[in-house]
């Protein structure tokens, strides 16, 4: 079982490692567009993936948060957030959500930023274990009714 275990969870590294990949490929071309000149509602209407995460998220590319300095803890955003201007936007960014691109749209009152998003959905983390014993823990711990995760 553990054998089979370090297999299954390589395989699930590998086809991470793809998705995220791929993730990245579509924001580059996506942040591209942008950059050339397109529109960022063209850009958000064909790229974005939020609504693949929940229909109401759709509105993220209009408007999603108004954030403080510290980005609501997005540190690669608070580091860019205080050279942005009205209507620009940011470098993909990882982020706990995934990879996104944010757009400023307005600032807001005593010293915030209203945000726009396109998302560009992530892997969920996988980790292999090190040792057999690890491995050996992890298979124990699955409910016998259950799969590998």
């Amino acid at each position: 079982m553990v054998d089979n275990y370090f297999v299954h969870m390589t395989n699930a590294l590998k086809r991470a490692k793809a998705v995220d990949a791929e993730a990245r490929a579509k924001a580059e071309k996506a942040y591209g567009r942008l950059k050339a000149g397109e529109s960022w509602e063209k850009v958000a209407a064909d790229c974005s993936e939020d609504r693949l995460l929940n229909p109401d998220n759709e509105k993220f590319s209009e408007e999603w948060l108004t954030v403080t300095k510290e980005a609501y803890g997005i540190k690669p955003l608070a580091e860019v957030l205080p050279s942005l201007k009205k209507g620009e936007f940011t470098r993909p960014l990882d982020t706990r959500d995934g990879l996104v691109i944010f757009r400023l749209i307005d600032f807001g009152f005593e010293g915030t930023y209203r945000l726009a998003r396109i998302l560009f959905r992530m892997s969920s983390p996988v980790s292999i274990p090190e040792t057999r014993e690890e491995a050996r823990n992890a298979v124990n711990s699955i409910p016998r009714s259950a799969s590998y995760p």
